[in-house]
């Protein structure tokens, strides 16, 4: 993918030179001072994050590249030249991102090299993934429907007093009431089945985990005795 991006770079960089600077070197190494003639680096400096692109079943991977552009000479007017055409382009160019600004004068040191006006150019590149293999259906579609009823109780304290504002959770369904003024709780529509259910009492600051019946047939509530201590 890089590779990719490094020729585009190069035969961009070619084409708009050649009506300003036809004989110019564009190469990526590291930007040097000025030889027999007329050279662009187009040096990468970075690899930076960006977002992954949200269209299609699967988010493409994408980064950015961050290259770093400098024109060496002999003749510093062809240098300008050069430089200026490269800029402007860049500018023009609808995916290409320009930063001016110039750069830390550590990093000229680092490159033994002199100082020198130039530009970083960004470039995005985009690493498309397929949309995961899905399994041929090889069945009637099988359409089972769930009977639902209510859930009800009433939750009791020590001497069997009734515990009112209290949590009542069933975890598995993500479900949260509380209770009344007389201990009352009820979730209006639950699986009827399983039987046995797993409940999450919070009162009192106390937090416990009970497993009740599902209410009994004659449509009385079951009656939870939670201990506060």
């Amino acid at each position: 993918m890089i590779e990719e991006v490094d020729n585009r770079l190069r035969e961009w960089g070619a084409s708009v030179l050649e009506a300003v600077a036809p004989t110019t070197e564009i190469r990526l190494a590291p930007p040097g001072d000025a030889g027999a003639g007329p050279a662009v680096s187009l040096f990468l400096i970075d690899l930076l994050p960006a977002p992954p692109a949200t269209a299609g079943r699967r988010p493409s991977l994408q980064l950015t590249l961050r290259y770093l552009v400098s024109v060496s000479a002999g003749d510093v007017e062809v240098a300008h030249r050069a430089l200026g055409a490269l800029v402007f382009a860049a500018m023009e160019h609808p995916e290409f991102e320009v930063e001016l600004g110039a750069p830390a004068a550590e990093l000229w040191t680092a490159f033994g090299s002199t100082p020198r006006p130039c530009f970083m150019l960004r470039v995005p590149v985009r690493l498309e993934r397929p949309a995961p293999r899905v399994g041929r259906v090889t069945h009637p579609v099988e359409i089972r429907h769930t009977r639902t009823a209510a859930f009800s109780g009433r939750l009791l304290g020590p001497g069997d007093l009734p515990l009112a504002a209290a949590e009542v959770e069933i975890p598995a369904l993500r479900l949260v009431t509380h209770t009344d003024l007389r201990g009352y709780f009820r979730f209006p529509a639950v699986p009827a089945e399983p039987a046995r259910r797993q409940v999450t009492i919070r009162a009192k600051g106390v937090e416990k985990a009970v497993t009740v019946e599902r209410e009994p047939a004659d449509g009385e509530p079951v009656v939870i005795h939670f201990e506060v201590t």
